[in-house]
């Protein structure tokens, strides 16, 4: 899913599509809710993992600090990297947004606070692990809880989803859309799939898999074609057209036994680059740029691709594997 928010992004900037096209819709569509899979994969993981953990003094510190060093690190850098080339990425880094950003609260007073490209989705995954240990509470019992604010969730994005988002200025829209309960409903989601997950021991196969994955696929490209304003499939009845198709995706994933299919390595590769491609790629594109690389065409969208990817490894390679392996060591001590 990072890969695809990768391609959408950088497919725009190096103009390699006709505006409107296929080609152009789908990678939109993929891109889009590329990012609202990631929230749904968090939700999933998060209730799988710790569902039925019991958040004391000792297991909220663990959890706090497992998820500070999985998030900041790379974070820390690629805002770093921002600042020091005065990359445009959100607001005017003022005290207060540095202070922000630094403490990684920027989500509770707006996402677009982030002085990185794309970072308001860190915003609002961080508002998510401050209330988990809470959801968890009420829900590791009584797991009708866990609907029970799914619902209410899901009723609170109706204010950003089916209104703000269509109504304010074209130039406030994405502001609206990144609100936390404008996407806190997807996590949810995740944690209803691992919730119905554990009650069965039914696995898809890896070619009724194949078929699911494909036949989701042809539905999203089938549907809602045509369209200029990318706006226009992250608001109203479209949107949650195209939420439902992302968590059954996420589903599939979800009821597989990865452990007997041959496509684990290559998934398990893309997992650990993800974090890395999302936040480099802006930065990538923005160093070409500076460099006098910023014409379209096919060279540039793969010289930044490449560079991307190769970047993404060595943070997943000296940044984030040796802060996990910490995150663990602290964990045990």
């Amino acid at each position: 899913m990072a890969l695809a928010v990768v391609v959408y992004h950088t497919s725009l900037w190096y103009g390699l599509f006709t505006p409107a096209g296929t080609t152009t819709t789908m990678l939109a569509k993929a891109g889009i809710y590329g990012v609202q899979g990631f929230f749904v994969i968090s939700g999933f993981c998060f209730f799988h993992l710790y569902g039925e953990w019991v958040f004391n003094g000792a297991a909220l510190r663990t959890f706090y600090l497992k998820r500070w060093l999985r998030l900041a690190p790379l974070f820390y850098l690629v805002v770093t990297l921002n600042l020091l080339f005065h990359v445009k990425a959100g607001p005017d880094p003022s005290f207060r947004m540095v202070a922000e950003n630094l403490s990684l609260t920027f989500g509770f007073f707006h996402p677009n606070h982030a002085l990185a490209v794309g970072g308001w989705s860190i915003g609002v995954e961080v508002v998510f692990y401050a209330a988990f240990p809470a959801m968890v509470f009420f829900t590791r019992r009584h797991k009708s809880f866990l609907y029970l604010f799914a619902v209410l969730l899901l009723g609170a994005s109706t204010f950003w989803t089916l209104h703000r988002v269509l109504e304010v200025e074209p130039w406030n829209r994405f502001h609206a859309y990144v609100q936390v309960l404008n996407h806190a409903f997807l996590f949810l989601l995740g944690g209803i799939l691992a919730h119905l997950r554990s009650m069965t021991a039914f696995r898809l196969r890896p070619m009724p898999f194949g078929g699911v994955i494909a036949a989701l696929a042809i539905l999203t490209s089938s549907l809602h074609r045509g369209f200029y304003d990318h706006f226009d499939i992250m608001g109203g009845m479209t949107r949650y057209l195209f939420s439902t198709l992302c968590v059954l995706v996420v589903g599939a994933f979800a009821f597989i036994n990865l452990e007997e299919s041959p496509m684990i390595h290559p998934l398990v590769v893309l997992g650990d680059l993800s974090y890395g491609t999302y936040l480099l790629h802006p930065v990538i594109n923005a160093l070409m740029v500076r460099s006098g690389l910023e014409n379209a065409g096919w060279p540039n969208f793969l010289i930044c691709l490449g560079f991307t990817v190769s970047l993404a490894w060595c943070a997943h390679r000296f940044i984030e594997k040796p802060a996990m392996a910490l995150a663990l060591f602290r964990a045990s001590g």
